[in-house]
């Protein structure tokens, strides 16, 4: 069905359109479309190009609507103003930054941690105190892993002539991993019989206490600090939303109100 319009000239200061097609044209039937002049002539027309001014914090309305929880049915409240209602979308964002910088810090923490960890376990058999080894005066520690098919020669080498010792640690489908000791005189023919066997190094820093078990509960632990943490500002996050779910509601209806006039 084809319904007639008519077409009317609504002029007036830009800056307070806005407000008066909200309070006063919106209750009636109409379609409020933006316009420079009455179309007489198609001379000099120039499309209008101003950004709608209400698009992006409708998506920020929708984005922290997303997050409300779906615990219960919740009434939008329309009572706020329009500058409220943009005030509101301001200050959720501001806050709801703050808490996801720190979430993301934090998750970059854990990652460090759990990296940190990763490298440790497959020595977590090795009774040595990494800390300490890593200090030894006269002696050196190397930590990495060799190939079974170059573990095998690496016995025979260790057996002859090799001043140095490897302490297993563990194995797994291709590689053992371990670290080899040798005095601060042998180190260097060490590093090359066990680099000719492509013995991967593995870096291993002194900032670790006790055996790489202790350190990897250590670890364990803070991992496990972290992730409170994050699951904290999550929880934050939430409360933030739901403690102001009902305006937000309003305010995102609203906003796609004025959006799409």
């Amino acid at each position: 069905m084809i319904v007639k319009m008519r077409f009317l000239n609504i002029s007036g200061p830009r800056d307070d359109i806005d407000r008066v097609c909200e309070k006063y044209l919106s209750k009636y039937e109409m379609q409020i479309e933006n316009a420079v002049t009455e179309l007489k002539t198609t001379e000099n027309i120039m499309p209008f190009v101003e950004v709608n001014p209400y698009r992006d914090p409708l998506a920020k309305a929708e984005q922290f609507a997303q997050l409300l929880p779906e615990d219960g049915e919740i009434r939008a409240d329309l009572s706020g103003s329009k500058d409220d209602m943009l005030a509101l979308i301001r200050d959720l964002n501001h806050d709801y930054l703050g808490l996801v910088e720190d979430r993301e810090r934090l998750k970059l923490k854990k990652e460090e941690l759990l990296g940190k960890e990763n490298v440790l376990k497959p020595f977590s058999a090795l009774k040595v105190d990494v800390h300490k080894a890593l200090q030894y005066q006269y002696m050196q520690v190397r930590f990495g892993r060799i190939s079974l098919d170059y573990y095998r020669r690496l016995e025979k080498y260790l057996a002859d002539s090799l001043n140095a010792i490897f302490l297993e640690a563990g194995k797994d489908k291709g590689f053992v991993y371990g670290c080899y000791i040798a005095a601060n005189a042998d180190i260097a023919k060490a590093d090359n019989t066990f680099r000719a066997l492509h013995f991967e190094r593995i870096d291993v820093t002194d900032a670790y206490i006790g055996t790489p078990k202790e350190a990897c509960e250590k670890l364990d632990q803070d991992i496990e600090a972290v992730q409170k943490d994050i699951d904290a500002d999550e929880d934050k996050i939430t409360a933030l939303m739901k403690r102001n779910a009902a305006k937000l509601l309003g305010a995102r209806k609203r906003l796609q109100e004025l959006a799409d006039n």
